[in-house]
């Protein structure tokens, strides 16, 4: 576990952050809408998790910048969740910040006149823009190079954060917001120096990034099986993908094989037809899921032989 991740999880755990004082401050930044004292879990995909001290809905760039400086001033723990697919809330809820972008996120090509140059076709996203809006947006322009995003939930954010190693070769140049809340471009030759695990620590922002891609002749993406969430919480259930695939593996595939399919504790149940998901039925806990993830690692680990690695990540207090 990255030491960034292992302070922020600490600083969770310490209880209330926010004061009558911080509060205020909070407010006059008039970076979005903000409430206090709310329940998390209607904005996370799985739907579990208590109250955020703080939940901010934050309206453009310049906002996130002045409120990422704001937060490392004041040593503020900070969740950026998105559309809330990678990260799971225990019942004790957020001591800080829960952050999430207040519009869609834009997309636009920025190649000149829409042509391709070379073949290649510049494409301008917003870290907030789903990755369906994506999908559909490449499909319309007719582009390729993100054939392994097929299918996949979440934002472009969450994406270059979880994900780092499906994009990377399609990723022309990323801007996040630096320690202090300005806005740093990083280039093509920085981005192909990064690692395995694209390095954003976890008080900065993802603001937008530039894909690379190619044209194409036919449709490339499928739709995510689950629409885009708009941050209310309706009457389906709430799903979460739980492993990541290993190495030349799916995991799907794999927990099929060993007839995990349809598994229930509570109101948790694991997919009857893709067992790498999970599905809350209203009142599941985020306790039950780790039970529930913990059984399918140690019957994988022992029955075949193979070591999962969950794909969310799980924050809160207890």
């Amino acid at each position: 576990m990255k030491a960034s991740l292992r302070r922020a999880l600490r600083e969770q755990r310490r209880g209330p952050r926010l004061g009558d004082e911080l509060r205020q401050q909070l407010l006059d930044l008039e970076v979005g809408d903000v409430l206090f004292d709310t329940p998390v879990a209607p904005w996370t995909a799985f739907r579990t998790g208590g109250n955020a001290e703080a939940l901010v809905e934050v309206r453009d760039g310049a906002c996130w910048s002045r409120l990422l400086a704001w937060c490392r001033k004041h040593r503020m723990p900070v969740l950026t969740l998105g559309q809330g697919n990678g990260v799971v809330v225990r019942e004790g809820g957020l001591s800080g910040l829960a952050v999430r972008g207040a519009n869609p996120g834009g997309i636009r090509r920025t190649d000149e006149d829409g042509g391709a140059v070379g073949g290649v076709a510049r494409v301008l996203v917003d870290a907030s823009a789903s990755l369906t809006r994506l999908a559909a947006f490449a499909d319309g322009e007719g582009l390729a190079g993100l054939e392994p995003l097929r299918g996949q939930p979440g934002t472009v954010g969450g994406l270059l954060r979880r994900h780092w190693g499906r994009c990377r070769g399609s990723v022309a140049s990323v801007a996040t917001t630096g320690g202090r809340g300005e806005v740093k471009v990083r280039s093509t030759e920085e981005i192909q120096n990064q690692g395995p695990q694209f390095d954003v620590p976890l008080r900065t922002a993802i603001v937008w990034c530039v894909f690379s891609l190619e044209k194409a002749s036919k449709p490339l993406f499928v739709p995510a099986d689950e629409p885009e969430r708009d941050g209310e919480s309706g009457d389906s259930d709430g799903r979460i993908r739980i492993f990541d695939d290993p190495d030349q593996l799916c995991a799907s595939d794999i927990l099929k094989g060993l007839d995990l399919r349809a598994i229930r504790l509570r109101s948790v149940l694991i997919d009857g037809d893709d067992p790498n998901v999970a599905i809350n039925h209203g009142d599941g806990t985020t306790r039950d899921l780790l039970s529930l993830t913990k059984y399918l690692k140690e019957r994988a680990s022992s029955d075949a032989n193979v070591e999962f690695k969950e794909v969310f990540r799980v924050t809160g207090n207890k």
